[in-house]
């Protein structure tokens, strides 16, 4: 694969079946929503020894149909390892040495699979040694699913279908808890770029309150404390700073700031400035939860996990 050049809707799909229909090794599928013909399309058309399969799986997205559950058990009778990612919601699409990335996820409309479908555009290229390093660090976070965990999903879902569905269905803390794997590295992307007061005063014109509104998953009639630091705790920012202070319970702004330098896969890395901003952002998530607590000695900022 050459040039990169702008694909549409059909094009993408055309490409990345051409594609499948020629693997060999590794096949790795990332799409925060997927459905299970378009998912069965991918295998049946890919000739790889192996494949893994990552969806965003939120709860909501599962009692609305945005993914489809049997998609796991589609996985599982295929041999396909199948994990989910609470914080997807890129497409990429890795295939050997190529990748494809777009904005259509793996659904009958993304892939113009259907009579009706979604103007998507995309681009495949051949992988770096960079890229490939940067997929990898990512299914290190990834959730992969067993059937106890698939069935505990399951039960949540169809009592969640029983009442009135809303835009924020949650997955109940004990499950949210059983999910929770260790974070060691983070995106510029899943990082907040701003405080929780600031999104309680939301302004629709600033690109860091857009940006937070979505990773965080709201609504506009979501705007509460109280569903903000719940939100919170679903993303790999809290995540990952909750796994170091599992082991050092105590940590200066300034350890957190080297770490989290240390663990941002962006390149070109951001400058240490910015990463101070990102940290002092985060210490304000964290001064909204129960468990943690901010000090002050000697003119510097402690987070402490109680």
């Amino acid at each position: 694969m050459g040039q990169k050049l702008l694909l549409t809707s059909t094009e993408f799909s055309n490409q990345l079946s051409g594609s499948l229909k020629s693997s060999e090794n590794l096949v790795i599928i990332l799409s925060a929503f997927i459905k299970a013909n378009a998912l069965e399309w991918m295998l049946n058309n890919s000739k790889a020894r192996s494949t893994k399969v990552i969806a965003r799986w939120q709860k909501h997205d599962l009692v609305c149909g945005a993914s489809d559950f049997e998609c796991y058990e589609i996985c599982k009778n295929a041999k396909v390892d199948f994990g989910i990612s609470l914080s997807l919601h890129g497409k990429v699409f890795c295939i050997d040495e190529s990748i494809f990335v777009g904005s259509a996820n793996l659904t009958s409309r993304g892939m113009a699979l259907s009579s009706v479908f979604n103007d998507e555009f995309g681009i495949g290229f051949k992988a770096t040694a960079n890229d490939t390093t940067k997929i990898e660090h990512y299914l290190k976070n990834v959730t992969w699913l067993d059937d106890e965990l698939a069935s505990r999903m399951k039960q949540e879902i169809e009592q969640s279908r029983t009442k009135t569905i809303t835009s924020d269905e949650k997955w109940s803390r004990e499950l949210n808890e059983y999910l929770f794997r260790p974070i060691r590295h983070l995106w510029m992307h899943e990082l907040l770029f701003t405080t929780p007061e600031d999104l309680l005063n939301f302004d629709a014109e600033n690109e860091h309150h857009l940006h937070d509104y979505e990773l965080l998953g709201l609504s506009f009639d979501s705007l509460s404390q109280e569903n903000l630091s719940e939100n919170f705790r679903n993303l790999n920012c809290y995540k990952w700073l909750k796994s170091i202070l599992m082991e050092e319970v105590s940590l200066s702004f300034g350890a957190v700031s080297a770490r989290l330098h240390n663990s941002i896969l962006d390149d070109p890395l951001p400058y240490r400035r910015d990463v101070k901003v990102l940290v002092s952002n985060l210490y304000e998530w964290f001064a909204i939860l129960e468990g943690y607590q901010i000090s002050k000695p000697r003119h510097s900022q402690v987070i402490t996990k109680l």
